[in-house]
């Protein structure tokens, strides 16, 4: 891969760098939500495990979004 050298404007390089932070800042609240998603979830499994019980497994297959059928 051929390198090339570019020249920017210390404007344009605030700019960039304001980016990089908004872009970080967002990758951290990403990470606190998707930890939010997993806690949920497990929730809701132990939700369905109760509803069901020894149907889940059974009813899942037959159905994946996970409603009862009957």
């Amino acid at each position: 891969m051929e390198e090339q050298t570019i020249t920017i404007t210390l404007e344009e390089y605030k700019e960039l760098r304001a980016i990089c932070e908004a872009l970080k800042e967002l990758q951290g609240d990403y990470k606190y939500l998707y930890h939010i998603y997993k806690e949920q979830l497990k929730i809701l499994e132990q939700y369905e495990e109760y509803l069901y019980g020894a149907e889940k497994e059974e009813e899942i297959k037959k159905n994946p979004i996970g409603f009862k059928t009957k």
